[in-house]
């Protein structure tokens, strides 16, 4: 079990320096919705969750979380907040840029929100020449740590307050769940999801089946999803910061002025 406490980095500069990290990790949840009986943090807490797992699996520290993020879809619940994909790009991107002053090469972003998008072009951007942004978790590793855990259904049957969501806060923040306010709600068919938003499809805020959460769920989805990382993480770790970026040699036969 964790408390609030968890989300903050507690080591002083001094402690993170003695240990040279191998990287940074950052959180990133959001301030919205999360029906009933989830505080507005969730995803934030669920990216901490993730977050500070790494931090005591690896040589690493975690960066104080990013609390806002693009909840556009969010819009007709009061009072979730959001902002502009082009903030939160500005936003990581300065902050990779001071961490990369400081020698600090390496990022690893955990993203517990479904809505934010651009980070997998700032991913991809930043990643052109150089091995620098790793973005977490990967989906498909997280559905099979979601399905290990006795979860029932995949991410996109219980996309936002249902069963994982609500498992993960009972396993590491079980007193901010008002789990007696839990009401299952089934949307399969989200085709316009992206023209109407969460409202529309729901009036209690939760497309999910959060009354099949429990603590023992939420502690063995963490638990799988950090075993599943491995690998990607120790690769991550071990490549070189710069990247060779070298011409393809048929073009010289098609341009030869090239």
């Amino acid at each position: 079990m964790f408390t609030i406490n968890n989300i903050f980095e507690s080591a002083t500069a001094f402690d993170i320096q003695s240990r040279r990290p191998d990287f940074a990790v950052l959180p990133i949840g959001s301030f919205e919705q999360h029906g009933a009986h989830l505080p507005m943090e969730t995803d934030t807490l669920i990216a901490c969750s993730i977050a500070r797992r790494l931090v005591q699996s690896y040589n690493c520290f975690m960066i104080s979380p990013i609390t806002v993020s693009c909840s556009h879809e969010h819009s007709g619940f009061f009072p979730s907040v959001w902002i502009s994909p082009s903030t939160l790009y500005a936003i990581i991107k300065d902050l990779t840029e001071a961490l990369e002053f400081h020698g600090l090469r390496k990022i690893c972003i955990v993203n517990a929100h479904g809505g934010n998008y651009i980070l997998k072009h700032f991913a991809q951007i930043e990643n052109i020449d150089k091995n620098k942004i790793l973005l977490m978790p990967i989906p498909r590793l997280l559905d099979q740590a979601i399905e290990a855990a006795g979860i029932q259904h995949s991410q996109k049957m219980d996309m936002h307050a249902g069963e994982y969501e609500t498992s993960v806060l009972l396993a590491d923040y079980p007193d901010l769940v008002k789990k007696e306010l839990s009401q299952d709600h089934e949307a399969t068919s989200r085709y316009f999801f992206h023209l109407h938003g969460m409202h529309y499809y729901s009036e209690s805020g939760v497309i999910g089946y959060p009354e099949q959460a429990s603590a023992e769920k939420g502690e063995l989805a963490m638990s799988n999803l950090i075993s599943l990382l491995k690998p990607s993480m120790e690769e991550f770790i071990s490549l070189s910061h710069e990247k060779v970026i070298q011409k393809f040699d048929h073009l010289g036969s098609i341009h030869p002025n090239w």
